[in-house]
């Protein structure tokens, strides 16, 4: 999890859902994002090969300032998930939540 100083850091915006999901998770995906709008898609590949089939997904949107909703599928499982949190620590929390339980399964 990320700490340091309350607020964002001088000079720029931070992606403060991405500050909050730990490096295991930030290493096993590959990350797109709308720098803009806040907007994210975190995708899984086989062993890391962009040429396999995923195994995983999850899209974030940020659809109001208290507002994160996410879809998630898992190819191998057929598994679909929606949700929404109301702060970026707390979809964070349930982005970990949820690789953590398909990571043990697999």
């Amino acid at each position: 999890m990320g700490t340091g100083k309350v607020g964002a850091p001088l000079g720029g915006r931070v992606h403060w859902l991405l500050w909050h999901l730990s490096a295991e998770f930030k290493r096993a995906y590959k990350l797109s994002f709308d720098y803009e709008y806040h907007n994210y898609h975190f995708v899984r590949h086989e062993d890391g090969n962009i040429r396999k089939l995923p195994i995983d997904e999850y899209i974030v949107i940020r659809t109001s300032r208290r507002c994160f909703r996410c879809m998630y599928f898992n190819y191998n499982n057929n598994y679909f998930e929606y949700f929404s949190e109301k702060t970026s620590f707390a979809m964070a929390e349930h982005l970990l939540k949820l690789f953590r339980k398909i990571k043990a399964t697999e």
